[in-house]
């Protein structure tokens, strides 16, 4: 399955589903003020949450020229390594699947969708 069709998966949307439903449980069943909440997000600057986005989300392209690097040294010479975009998605899919999984499995994760769309 291509890498971009990968948000539709059904475990994907299960995943992302049973972290709404996380959320939801903590906003019912804890004292959570949603009101000063929103009050105190936004009397922050908007312009230093944008830059923290945008230096957070480039950091992948940087983890995923270092992957790239990795996969290079570990390949044969014959074989194409793929591009730093695409190590970089598969570097930002493991990360989100470490923050949603126990255990560091979204290293695994990643080694797999390698694995399956490059026939490695």
């Amino acid at each position: 399955m291509p890498i971009n069709l990968r948000a539709l998966f059904l475990p994907t949307l299960v995943s992302l589903g049973l972290a709404g439903a996380f959320l939801y449980f903590l906003a019912t069943r804890f004292d959570v003020n949603l009101n000063a909440t929103w009050a105190q997000i936004s009397a922050g600057n908007p312009w230093y949450l944008l830059l923290a986005l945008v230096v957070h989300y480039t950091t992948f392209f940087f983890r995923g020229a270092r992957w790239r690097l990795l996969l290079r040294n570990t390949q044969d010479q014959d074989s194409a390594t793929p591009g730093v975009f695409y190590c970089s998605q598969l570097v930002l899919l493991g990360w989100f699947a470490n923050s949603v999984a126990w255990f560091r499995l979204g290293d695994a994760y990643r080694a797999y969708l390698y694995r399956e769309e490059q026939a490695a």
